[in-house]
């Protein structure tokens, strides 16, 4: 059970709670101003023009009656304005207007083979552990297994983990962070039209690059993250952190798209590109953010693990290369 610590944001059925900050507001304020900031605040009235966001639904009217690649297209041909709009969405999600809810939606949508995939492998470890126990006490219960998605998103990889969760003889729970509050509202949302029992989750807000000061040492025996450590400024720190909170001999499971932005955007990217600091001087094929050798050392040099196994995996139909992803597993010592 997750009790409400200082400064920590949780979901308890439908409510998001606040505990009182650990830090001081001047503290925090970095992080909020990078992560927080509000639409209006980053691109003005601008932003909600009713012109753009037309244009908005003319990509996603796209997405939805033709697949991936014509979304592709139609963003690349779109104008200034309209990328903005898009590349704020991606670092900073918002459910200020429909065409935000929707862009949320397929984002979902893109993500539905590799957390399937992802939350598989999960659940495969988790009754493997199980399976050893039983072998020693044929009456045993499952054992307690607590699961940590880092960078939940708008929650469809965690409505399947959650789903897994169920049994009356599993004490499996999973808990969900974000550094989005709108992420979290919508991963929240989701859960609750899946009718998923909230015994079994918690939702937080929490950002690895702050430190996830508010989880304990050891506290998870899974931890996965789809899409995410190629987006951490401090690419070292993030996987300390990630180690940190999981137990020894624990799974940690990665899930890697290394260029979907630069993908999304195409030859269009530079126009874009000073909305994503983390990218900006991250160029390269070898760049530390999008080099999964990189990555997988960092894993073994600065987070303790082993067997490290990455794993490139393709769905079938036309928009294989845009829903591929490499899965990468690894165990800590």
């Amino acid at each position: 059970v997750y009790l409400p610590q200082k400064g920590e944001q949780i979901f308890i059925g439908s409510m998001l709670l606040r505990a009182p900050q650990k830090l001081g507001r001047a503290a925090f304020a970095p992080g909020c101003k990078q992560f927080h900031r509000s639409t209006p605040s980053l691109w003005g009235g601008e932003f909600y023009k009713e012109e753009i966001l037309d244009r908005v639904d003319v990509c996603f009217q796209a997405l939805e009656d033709e697949g991936h690649k014509a979304f592709q297209t139609k963003v690349q041909e779109s104008d200034g304005p309209v990328l903005h709009w898009i590349a704020s969405q991606l670092m900073q999600p918002h459910l200020d207007t429909p065409q935000a809810e929707r862009m949320l939606r397929a984002m979902n949508e893109i993500t539905l083979f590799s957390g399937s995939r992802m939350v598989g492998e999960v659940e495969r470890h988790l009754h493997s552990q199980s399976d050893m126990d039983q072998s020693i006490d044929e009456g045993a219960a499952q054992p307690r297994a607590r699961i940590l998605e880092i960078g939940c998103g708008a929650g469809q990889t965690l409505v399947k983990m959650a789903s897994v969760c169920k049994g009356k003889k599993k004490d499996w729970k999973v808990l969900g962070v974000d550094y989005s509050v709108d992420s979290i509202t919508f991963a929240k949302r989701a859960l609750d039209e899946a009718g998923t029992d909230n015994a079994i989750y918690q939702l937080q807000v929490a950002d690895i690059s702050d430190g996830l000061w508010a989880l304990p040492a050891g506290g998870f025996d899974v931890v996965y993250h789809l899409e995410n450590w190629y987006h951490w400024p401090d690419l070292k720190q993030g996987v300390r952190e990630t180690s940190r909170v999981l137990k020894s001999g624990g799974l940690l499971v990665t899930g890697s798209r290394l260029s979907p932005l630069f993908d999304l955007f195409g030859p269009r990217f530079p126009e874009v590109s000073e909305h994503f600091p983390v990218f900006q001087h991250k160029r390269g094929p070898r760049a530390e953010h999008r080099d999964l050798e990189a990555y997988e050392k960092c894993l073994k040099t600065h987070g303790e693990m082993e067997k490290i196994v990455s794993e490139d995996l393709i769905p079938p139909g036309e928009d294989r290369d845009l829903e591929g992803f490499t899965l990468t597993t690894a165990i800590k010592k």
